[in-house]
């Protein structure tokens, strides 16, 4: 199982529900948890799966900044 950050600027309003609901429908994604910091959104959530598919994903969602952020993942070995 990963822990995974998503870091995204510039969101606003409805585009944080949108994002946090498209993140959701990713197969593998469970105990999202939002919140800001500073001029960025940072959506944390556990994954069980393939990062590399989980990145291809994440980028694929119809948000412009995603194509500029980087997916971190901390590994937690349980």
């Amino acid at each position: 199982m990963l822990t995974v950050d998503v870091a995204v600027e510039g969101l606003k309003g409805d585009d944080i529900a949108k994002l946090e609901q498209e993140l959701v429908k990713i197969p593998g994604v469970f105990n999202l948890q939002q919140d800001p910091l500073g001029n960025s959104t940072v959506y944390t959530f556990d994954f069980d799966g393939d990062l590399k598919k989980l990145q291809r994903q994440i980028e694929a969602i119809e948000y412009p900044g995603l194509r500029r952020q980087r997916v971190v993942a901390n590994l937690q070995y349980l």
